[in-house]
């Protein structure tokens, strides 16, 4: 569903957000997500496992995954801890299609009402590092890149793992990078992304709700709870 989702995201896009300038799923793009993802489901092609969970990691662990998509940063974590001992187990591709979609780890949030003496240290560490050597010998132990391309160890060259499969890691970092949006938030994504991810898919999986009127449903809890709160 994510997937589906992010990866048809354009420059300037909300997630949940018509045309006519309404907060709400579009209801055309929303319900070919759904029946996107729930074909899946129905055909018994998705683990239906949450990340960061022992079915996800025994997922990579075992045989029966055939791909997952995921962001770069899953590299490190495959060969450090997660699966090892699964040398050249996995090749690395760019995601089909124009867009590539960032999956976490890109995203800097300061309030206006923070207290930039607090906060500029912590930027500064995560995107103000200018020492690459220091950064890749005290800050990458488990292979996590960082947000800055210019950071990024060997960036200018070539890179092969000897974990995956003789994959020119820099040259597919470099690809994906080329084009992921410019995504615009609302104060209310969260609670919407709650609604679609959390409460409303596992019920039409489960067909105890039709797509059509789970995103009828969807849209006016938001439109409802929307007319009750202020924004500034």
């Amino acid at each position: 569903m994510r997937l589906y989702i992010y990866s048809h995201l354009k420059n300037g896009d909300y997630l949940f957000k018509g045309d006519g300038g309404e907060y709400s799923l579009d209801s055309d793009f929303y319900s070919e997500a759904f029946e996107f993802a729930k074909i899946f489901h129905d055909e018994q092609l998705s683990f239906e496992t949450g990340m960061w969970s022992d079915a996800w990691y025994n997922a990579f662990r075992g045989d029966a995954l055939l791909t997952s998509i995921q962001g770069i940063w899953l590299g490190g974590h495959l060969s450090s801890w997660i699966a090892p001992d699964q040398i050249q187990k996995f090749a690395m591709i760019q995601t089909p299609g124009d867009k590539s979609a960032s999956w976490g780890g890109t995203h800097v949030f300061v309030t206006k009402n923070a207290n930039m003496q607090n906060v500029k240290p912590v930027l500064d560490a995560i995107i103000g590092q200018t020492d690459k050597q220091n950064y890749i010998e005290n800050n990458n132990e488990y292979g996590i890149e960082s947000a800055r391309i210019d950071m990024l160890s060997n960036y200018e060259s070539d890179f092969f793992d000897d974990y995956f499969n003789q994959d020119n890691e820099n040259e597919i970092l470099k690809n994906s990078i080329k084009d992921i949006p410019i995504i615009r938030t609302h104060p209310m994504d969260h609670y919407a992304e709650y609604l679609v991810f959390q409460k409303y898919y596992p019920m039409i999986l489960s067909e105890e709700i039709t797509i059509e009127n789970a995103i009828i449903e969807i849209n006016q809890i938001l439109a409802d709870r929307l007319a009750k709160i202020t924004i500034n």
